[in-house]
């Protein structure tokens, strides 16, 4: 509301507070960092993803927000590092070599990588084995059901909250 009434400063203000008194809470200090880049800030952006990727290294926002505004600010080098390090690219990457696998019949070298890009993402302490990663998942629970082991397609169903037609 505040940024919509063109009240820019007292809104600044107010994003870093937020970002005080929820220190656990990524999603804040992502706003905050927008909010400073977009008003001419990108050198204190940097300190603010800086700080919040060391605290939370594979949250995807803050990763692309800071892989983004390093390379805006023609810090090439540490853009590529970031990039390098984020767990998402890791996934993605595996997924679709895995789909081009899976294209060309290659189905254990698909096999193979969809399970890697699901153990991409894999958080301690989460026992659903995508971790929420969806994507890598049904990729998964599709070369699970080509090799008929439909125990480990069924679970991964349930984590994924996928509901599939009975034939």
């Amino acid at each position: 509301t505040l940024v919509r009434q063109r009240q820019t400063k007292e809104a600044m203000r107010e994003l870093e507070r937020a970002t005080q008194l929820a220190p656990d809470n990524p999603r804040y200090a992502y706003v905050y960092a927008v909010a400073l880049n977009s008003t001419g800030r990108p050198a204190d952006a940097l300190g603010v993803l800086d700080r919040a990727v060391t605290r939370w290294p594979h949250h995807r926002d803050l990763l692309l927000a800071l892989t983004t505004m390093q390379r805006d600010a023609g810090q090439l080098d540490a853009a590529r590092r970031t990039q390098n390090s984020s767990v998402f690219n890791r996934m993605y990457t595996e997924s679709t070599e895995g789909m081009l696998d899976f294209e060309q019949g290659r189905f254990r070298q698909a096999t193979a990588r969809f399970r890697i890009a699901v153990d991409a993402t894999t958080r301690e302490g989460d026992y659903s084995h995508t971790s929420g990663n969806a994507w890598a998942g049904v990729l998964y629970s599709s070369a699970m059901y080509e090799a008929n082991e439909l125990d480990t397609v069924e679970r991964l169903q349930q984590n994924l909250y996928i509901c599939a037609p009975h034939v």
